[in-house]
């Protein structure tokens, strides 16, 4: 059985940058044909970067296929999994940017962090529940926290613990100690254990 994972980089990242080149070697050595998805982060809103992934999705597809996201990557890959229904689905530090969460958000954001996300983004979260995007989902779900990156962001704790526990098929997998860096050993060693 042919099998492909897509993977979904984080906000502003790119799929050659350093931390996911070990994730591409990875799967390969595990019989996956790698599939980098590439999303344009500029002058663009969530729902432009959904739309970019599903394009590059619906290419080529295996008999088996697994979405792995990192961040806003993870994001992605949850509000498009009700409609695309991969065969596995892999959150990594799912970023705490739904409409429930942007209240909480905001108050929390420094004046920096707000002129980074933009005004436009902040508006198109708006359509995107967590809540409801994660009861769509039928594939089972594999859903990553940093120990570290949760003390440190609340938000996207909670956002991970509800969206294994809404998921139907979902589980919470805690990286010890690890920061929001996909890279960082512990966090390699869990996405090795359970993917």
């Amino acid at each position: 059985m042919s099998s492909r994972i897509s993977i979904i980089p984080g906000f502003t990242h790119k799929p050659t940058d350093r931390c996911y080149q070990w994730l591409g070697r990875y799967f390969r050595t595990r019989g996956f044909r790698v599939q980098m998805i590439r999303i344009d982060w500029q002058r663009h809103v969530m729902s432009d970067y959904v739309a970019q992934f599903k394009q590059q999705y619906q290419k080529d597809q295996a008999e088996k296929n697994v979405v792995l996201g990192f961040s806003f990557g993870a994001m992605i890959a949850l509000i498009s999994a009700g409609e695309l229904r991969p065969d596995k689905l892999v959150l990594c530090s799912l970023s705490p940017y739904f409409r429930e969460d942007l209240k909480k958000m905001q108050a929390t954001m420094s004046k920096h962090d707000a002129s980074v996300i933009g005004r436009h983004r902040m508006e198109d979260f708006q359509q995107f529940s967590a809540l409801s995007c994660a009861r769509q989902v039928v594939s089972p779900t594999v859903v990553f926290c940093g120990g570290r990156e949760a003390k440190q962001y609340p938000l996207l704790l909670r956002r991970c613990k509800e969206a294994a526990q809404v998921i139907r098929n979902g589980r919470l997998v805690m990286a010890s100690n690890a920061p929001h860096n996909i890279a960082f050993p512990t966090y390699v060693e869990a996405i090795k254990k359970e993917v």
